[in-house]
């Protein structure tokens, strides 16, 4: 099953009380390639009231100091790279890389880019616009994927706990979760993907006061695991973490 996401986009003319909606739903929300026919398709939904033009590039995506760093990638074909749609309209875009991949076991991580890029109008000169810009996880799986996420620092600074996070598995993790020992009810919710061999730090001032040893992250599924809560352990493999019952 597909996951949509409609991105609501407001443009607020300096002359008018109410701003207009233009809103774009993007179905799935994460491309996964298979390796051996690495082919996939996304639809592109305009449900706002005026024609939108959208431009897709695909990027190379790696992390580098718990940032992420894009580069075009020629290889990753998008057909076509740019579509207009009308009030209501979809289309599918195709999605694939040049080659098979085979000169690597590794996951492989992409990005593409959907910008709007639809002309102004030439009424619009005293209007305030605001293009919508997203960009989505394409991800080519590992042979034979390993999940390992460690915590390789935890300190308090200015006022908030910062958690240094490491992924020394071989596959993607994404956090939306962070907290304590009591579980969901306490968890700090965070949007994070940490790809093989990258850090992140996440910081917040609600994981004030949470004990080291028994900081846990809320991790969601993906094609190496199930979503899963871990106890992150400095220096030693997270467990799973277990509740009440």
């Amino acid at each position: 099953m597909f996951t949509r996401m409609k991105v609501a986009v407001l443009g607020a003319a300096v002359s008018s009380l109410f701003p207009s909606a233009n809103a774009l739903e993007i179905a799935p929300t994460m491309i996964t390639l298979e390796r051996d026919r690495p082919i996939a398709t996304l639809k592109l939904a305009n449900d706002g009231a005026t024609e939108k033009t959208y431009e897709l590039t695909g990027f190379s995506w790696r992390q580098r100091d718990g940032n992420d760093q894009l580069s075009k990638a020629p290889t990753l074909i998008i057909t076509p790279p740019v579509t207009s749609l009308a009030p209501g309209e979809e289309t599918l875009v195709r999605v694939g890389l040049a080659s098979a991949s085979t000169h690597s076991d590794g996951e492989e991580t992409y990005r593409i880019r959907v910008r709007d890029i639809t002309p102004a109008s030439p009424n619009a000169a005293n209007a305030l616009r605001i293009r919508m810009e997203f960009l989505l996880p394409v991800i080519v799986p590992a042979n034979a994927p390993q999940t390992n996420l460690r915590l390789a620092d935890a300190r308090e600074r200015d006022g908030a706990l910062c958690i240094r996070l490491r992924n020394e598995g071989n596959a993607y993790q994404k956090i939306i979760g962070i907290g304590g020992h009591n579980g969901p009810a306490e968890m700090v919710p965070v949007q994070q993907y940490i790809l093989p061999a990258s850090e992140a730090t996440i910081c917040s001032e609600a994981l004030m006061g949470v004990p080291h040893a028994l900081i846990t992250a809320e991790l969601a599924p993906t094609y190496a695991s199930n979503a899963q809560m871990l106890y992150l352990a400095a220096g030693n493999a997270s467990v799973p973490h277990q509740t009440d019952d």
